[in-house]
């Protein structure tokens, strides 16, 4: 299923447990995932996976500041791991998996940004992409089974059916895919 979202930086989505929840947005959704990390920070832990560093701690320090005055309390709620690789991402996730297994309820919610773009280097092959890509399915599963889980991704480059190939396999997974609206092309002036 594949819902419309306006990707503005007020908007949020409320995430439960036991569901996979993808955004499909161009930059993978970041000002949406960022704010979406500053709400969760401001209710409990959050878990954020980052694929593509685009986490900054600035815009959400800027973004919790709307809500309280105690912005380092939200802030020391988020634990934020980076992975550069594929293989850091299966492993990030693996890690993540164990640890809500064994974590008091509720668990921190899962926040992973741009998860594909660590598994778009054509320096690793295709197959063995695939392979990790399906571990860290796995570890989806297991994750939002104690937590709420949301994974962004960014649209394949057109001239690359290796990428394409690995969204596809994501989108067919989630449970639930959210797709940013394509901002309307601007009119353009006429000059006579």
């Amino acid at each position: 299923m594949m819902n419309a979202i306006a990707n503005s930086p007020g908007d949020t989505l409320e995430l439960a447990s036991g569901q996979i929840l993808a955004i499909l947005a161009p930059h993978a959704g970041r000002s949406l995932m960022l704010e979406t990390a500053a709400r969760f920070a401001l209710r409990g832990p959050v878990r954020v996976l980052d694929g593509s560093n685009h986490f900054n701690a600035y815009i959400v320090a800027r973004s919790i500041r709307r809500f309280t005055a105690d912005i380092d309390s939200a802030l020391a709620r988020i634990s934020l791991a980076r992975a550069f690789t594929c293989y850091q991402m299966e492993a990030l996730l693996a890690a993540a998996a164990l640890l809500v297994q064994h974590q008091p309820a509720p668990a921190p919610a899962t926040l992973i940004f741009d998860l594909l773009a660590t598994f778009y280097d054509e320096n690793v092959h295709l197959v063995e992409r695939q392979r990790l890509l399906l571990l860290c399915q796995r570890y989806f599963r297991a994750i939002s089974a104690h937590s709420p889980l949301l994974i962004s991704l960014r649209p394949a480059s057109a001239d690359r059916p290796d990428q394409q190939t690995l969204l596809d396999e994501m989108l067919a997974f989630a449970d639930d895919i959210w797709q940013a609206e394509a901002p309307a092309a601007p009119a353009i002036p006429r000059l006579f």
